[in-house]
C-alpha cells in the first residue's frame, strides 16, 4: 500500500514567521553550515548578500560555507565561497555538514534528484535541511486568480511548484524526514489569529532532517 502523502493544516507549525530568514535562526544546527545559493545564483550574479552576511555573524560558533554559481565580488568578506553547479555535484565531504541551507532555489533546479542526493550526501547523520519555495497556496496568489485570473507564481524560470504535500513526498523519496513545516506570513496578518491563516503565507518554509 502506497504511503499517505496528505498533509493538512494541522501540520502546519503554530508558530508564526514573518521571513524566511527568521525560521532558518529558529531551526538551524550549529556547526558547519552550507547556504547554498547565498550570492543570488543566476539572478544575483556573485553581489554581495546581507543576509548571509547576517547570518555568519548570528550562528556565532559556527562555520558558514558559500555556494553559488558565480564568485563574489568582494571574494574578501566570503573565504569560505566556492563556486559551482549544485546539479554537478558539490566540493564537499560526505557528513560535512550540520545544516544545509536552500533558499528560494528549489523550485529552479532541472534535476533536482541529483541536488537532492548531494545535499544528503553532504549532511551528517540527524543534519538539517532547512529550504524554503514559493507557495502556490498563498493567500495573494488565490486572490489574484478568483478576482483578476491572474497568474502571480513568480519568475517564469521556476520550473516546478511545490505544495506541502509534493515537497514532503519529494524529501522523503531522497532521505529526509520532516521536522517543521510552516509559511513565511505577511506582516498584515499580525493580528489574526494563526488558525485563520494557517498555510496561507507567500512562502512554504521546511526544516528536514536526514534520516
Amino acid at each position: 500500500m502506497m504511503k499517505s502523502t496528505i498533509v493538512n493544516r494541522e501540520s502546519y507549525s503554530d508558530a508564526k514567521y514573518y521571513s524566511r530568514y527568521d525560521f532558518l535562526l529558529a531551526h538551524y544546527k550549529p556547526g558547519n553550515i552550507l547556504d547554498l545559493g547565498n550570492l543570488g545564483g543566476a539572478f544575483g550574479e556573485g553581489k554581495s548578500d546581507s543576509s548571509h552576511q547576517d547570518f555568519k555573524v548570528a550562528a556565532q560558533g559556527s562555520t558558514v560555507y558559500g555556494f553559488d554559481l558565480f564568485d563574489p565580488k568582494n571574494a574578501s568578506d566570503y573565504s569560505n565561497q566556492k563556486k559551482g553547479d549544485i546539479e554537478d555535484g558539490l566540493p564537499y565531504e560526505d557528513s560535512f555538514f550540520d545544516t544545509v541551507y536552500m533558499g528560494e532555489l528549489i523550485e529552479h533546479l532541472n534535476n533536482l534528484k541529483s541536488a537532492l542526493l548531494e545535499i544528503n550526501r553532504v549532511l551528517k547523520k540527524g543534519g538539517v535541511f532547512i529550504l524554503d519555495t514559493p507557495n502556490p497556496y498563498s493567500a495573494v496568489r488565490i486572490m489574484k486568480w478568483i478576482t483578476r485570473r491572474e497568474e502571480n507564481l513568480g519568475d517564469p524560470t521556476h520550473l516546478v511548484f511545490f505544495t506541502p504535500a509534493s515537497i514532503k513526498a519529494t524529501l522523503e523519496k531522497n532521505g529526509f524526514q520532516i521536522n517543521v513545516l510552516s509559511e513565511k506570513l505577511s506582516k498584515k496578518f499580525t493580528y489574526i489569529p494563526h488558525f485563520l491563516v494557517k498555510g496561507l503565507g507567500s512562502h512554504l518554509s521546511i526544516s528536514a532532517r536526514k534520516t
